[in-house]
């Protein structure tokens, strides 16, 4: 520990803001002061600390000073450049003074009235007669700040002696502020010292190892082979953080500084060359990631932990945290007090609920069944076929007369934001979630359900058996297990899938169960906030429930007593696409990364 000496004369000659070359260049001069005679003004590497003050703020940094003669001053002092890395950014208003302290001495340097900041244009040109007579350890670094290239808006790549390449075929931000980053880049072997992303004050060193490599057989046979920089994996996808602030994903950069990126080789030459930041946002973006996204057998951890998982979290958290306009219209009039609600998501097949409701029509016709008060709420999850479900809507009112109501979104939030709305506006004691592609066995089936919650307070969600139309299971109830391709993640699988069911055993509990058909107790389900939303479209947020119902102390379990049949997955009216089968893998990379602890648990038991 030290204490500052009191502060000797001292003056600023020039000083100016450097942002590509990331802080403040400062000439002036150090008065000896109180030193002893022949004592160093500054002691050899010793620390100094330069704070930059203005009316509102005080920055602060260890500097980089190199000191030269100043004739001018006759021994009692010595001339100095210097560079304050800008981490703090540039202050609000004008400079007021500068405070120099090292260890031996302190200076306090008051900002002429009449001296002005100089450009960054100007700087390396005011500065040039000083720095060739600079002395010590920091000059060289000094110098090498002078000369930093100026960004002027073009790419300068092509002037560093040799041939170099950085390519970005997309630039997405993401609303954590991160920047996404998907091109190629070629070099030599060995002459590259350093790639930056700049932007302002921000500068951030690129490391590709820490991104996902990709093949690029397009960039080998062209380019590659015309420059004699044959690399197969010259592709890549990188996730720099925090290049702007959080915030929408309104894509571009919103009036900011464009970012570029900024390439210095071994023999100190710099390049640089803008980044023009696209405009995608919320699920085009995500879509555009998952179709870019095609991890090697037994590679997906990297990928996902490094850039998409983050990236797509991001892009999700956005997308749910804005808010949905719900349409709700009620055929026939609801119930005044109803036992159970069922909340059945609609998307692509919204024909389903002409078939589901004229299945249980027919049963309680013929059955002759006193059903309790059943709330039937519908969630349009399709916004283009809005006309087209309210008419078909209409219709099977007619036919079945059936009460029920439709929930019609103006954006598509996907299964778990579909259930979550309609369990928002649910009033039944128990909650159903239902795919519109489950049809019921028998009439009582939602009774049965909300019978075994009643009986056992422990339960905390109870699933029915889902049998294929031809008569094998399709669900008794899921566990998990290992996939090797795919990073060793934990996947739900449904145990004797496709076999003909055994006697039922009654109340069976499971790992988990799926939200085909899945009931709770609504103030439960309000309670665990019902489905995580960050899990897009479809897959693991039944599983995710279910883990976070165990976390409880809550069994969930199988009434193999409860049948219905599940042509599953047509309610989605599902997509081989490329993207979808990433999406997938998102979900699994999510549900793993988060009960990967309770998952080994289980699994070691």
């Amino acid at each position: 520990a030290w204490a500052a000496p009191e502060p000797s004369a001292g003056g600023i000659d020039i000083v100016g803001a450097h942002p590509s070359a990331g802080g403040w260049l400062i000439a002036g001069w150090l008065g000896r002061g109180a030193l002893p005679p022949g004592a160093p003004l500054l002691a050899p590497d010793a620390a100094v600390l330069i704070a930059l003050r203005d009316a509102d703020a005080t920055r602060a940094a260890r500097a980089e000073i190199a000191l030269f003669p100043r004739e001018d001053l006759a021994g009692e002092g010595d001339g100095f450049v210097a560079f304050v890395p800008g981490t703090a950014g540039q202050p609000a208003g004008p400079l007021q003074r500068l405070d120099v302290v090292s260890e031996t001495a302190a200076w306090r340097l008051a900002m002429p009235p009449d001296l002005h900041p100089t450009e960054p244009a100007s700087l390396a040109a005011a500065l040039q007669p000083l720095v060739g007579r600079l002395g010590g350890g920091a000059a060289a670094a000094i110098r090498r700040h002078v000369a930093h290239p100026v960004p002027g808006g073009g790419n300068t790549l092509g002037q560093l002696g040799e041939p170099v390449f950085f390519e970005v075929d997309e630039a997405m931000r993401l609303p954590s502020g991160d920047l996404v980053l998907i091109g190629w880049h070629l070099a030599r072997p060995g002459s590259v010292r350093e790639i930056r992303l700049c932007r302002g004050w921000r500068r951030h060193r690129i490391r590709l190892e820490d991104g996902v490599g990709i093949e690029r057989p397009d960039v080998r046979d062209t380019v590659g082979r015309e420059c004699g920089l044959v690399n197969l994996r010259c592709g890549f996808m990188l996730r720099i953080p925090r290049v702007f602030a959080a915030g929408p994903d309104q894509g571009g950069t919103g009036g900011e500084p464009v970012p570029y990126i900024e390439i210095e080789m071994v023999s100190g030459a710099i390049g640089q060359r803008p980044v023009e930041v696209g405009s995608r946002s919320g699920f085009d973006a995500i879509r555009f990631l998952l179709d870019r996204t095609d991890p090697a057998f037994g590679e997906a951890d990297a990928p996902y932990d490094r850039v998409v998982g983050p990236a797509i979290a991001s892009l999700q958290a956005r997308r749910t945290g804005q808010p949905v306009s719900v349409r709700r219209q009620d055929f026939g009039p609801p119930p005044a007090e109803p036992a159970i609600s069922l909340v059945v998501p609609l998307y692509g097949r919204v024909d389903f609920l002409d078939f589901q409701l004229g299945i249980a029509a027919a049963q309680m016709l013929q059955g002759r069944h006193r059903a309790p008060a059943i709330e039937r709420l519908y969630v349009l999850d399709d916004p283009p076929r809005a006309r087209t479900t309210e008419a078909l809507a209409v219709q099977a009112h007619l036919r079945f007369a059936l009460p029920f109501s439709l929930l019609s979104l103006d954006e598509n939030r996907g299964f778990a934001g579909a259930s979550n709305i309609g369990l928002a506006q649910a009033r039944g004691t128990y909650v159903c979630f239902l795919n519109s592609d489950v049809f019921p066995g028998s009439a009582d089936w939602a009774q049965r359900l909300a019978a075994r919650l009643d009986a056992d307070p422990s339960l905390g969600a109870v699933a029915a058996r889902l049998l294929y139309e031809d008569g094998s299971i399709q669900h008794d109830g899921m566990r998990f297990a290992r996939l090797p391709r795919i990073g060793a993640w934990r996947f739900p699988e449904h145990p004797a899938k496709g076999m003909r069911p055994a006697a039922s055993r009654g109340l069976q509990p499971v790992p988990a169960a799926t939200g085909a058909c899945l009931m709770l107790r609504r103030e439960l389900a309000l309670a665990v906030g019902g489905f995580d939303e960050a899990y897009p479209v479809g897959d693991f947020e039944d599983a995710d429930l279910c883990m976070r119902l165990r976390g409880m102390g809550l069994a969930v379990a199988v009434d193999q007593d409860t049948v219905l049949f599940h042509l599953e997955r047509q309610s989605q009216a599902g997509s081989a696409e490329h993207w979808r089968m990433q999406l997938t893998l998102f979900n699994a990379w999510r549900h793993e990364r988060r009960w990967q602890r309770l998952l080994d648990r289980a699994e070691a038991a």
